[in-house]
C-alpha cells in the first residue's frame, strides 16, 4: 500500500500536480521507494512449487503443467481437482489476500490454461 502511495506521489509531482519546494522531499520519497523494492519479496515458479510441497524442478514443473494442462476455461486453477486440500488451500489464500504469491498463482493459472 505504502508503494502504491509513493508511486502515485511521484506521478503527481512528475505531471506537476503536487508541487513541493523542500529538495529533500523528492529524495526522501525515492528512499522509501528503494527500501520499499528491497524488502519486497520476489517469488517465482520454483519457490510456488516448493510452497506447495512439489518436485520444483525444471523439469517437474514442466512435466507438471503439461499433464495438467489445459484446464477447462470455466475451471479455477485453485479448484482443480489435483490439489490435496493444503495446497488448494495455500492457493486460495494467497489469491485472497493478494499477498507475496498471488502474481506467481496467476502465473501457474495462465500457464494451466494453455494448450502445450
Amino acid at each position: 500500500m505504502l508503494a502504491l502511495l509513493s508511486n502515485i506521489a511521484i506521478e503527481l509531482l512528475e505531471r506537476g500536480h503536487l508541487r513541493c519546494n523542500e529538495p529533500y522531499f523528492r529524495t526522501a520519497l525515492d528512499a522509501t521507494l528503494k527500501e520499499i523494492n528491497m524488502d519486497a519479496p520476489t517469488h517465482d515458479l520454483k519457490g510456488l512449487f516448493d510452497q506447495l510441497g512439489l518436485d520444483s524442478s525444471e523439469k517437474a514443473i514442466d512435466d507438471f503443467i503439461a499433464s495438467h494442462s489445459p484446464l477447462p476455461d470455466d475451471k479455477k486453477l485453485i479448484d482443480a481437482e489435483f490439489w490435496t486440500a493444503q495446497q488448494a488451500g495455500f492457493l486460495k489464500e494467497q489469491l485472497r489476500e493478494d499477498a507475496d504469491w498471488a502474481r506467481v498463482v496467476d502465473d501457474l493459472n495462465l500457464r494451466m490454461h494453455q494448450v502445450y
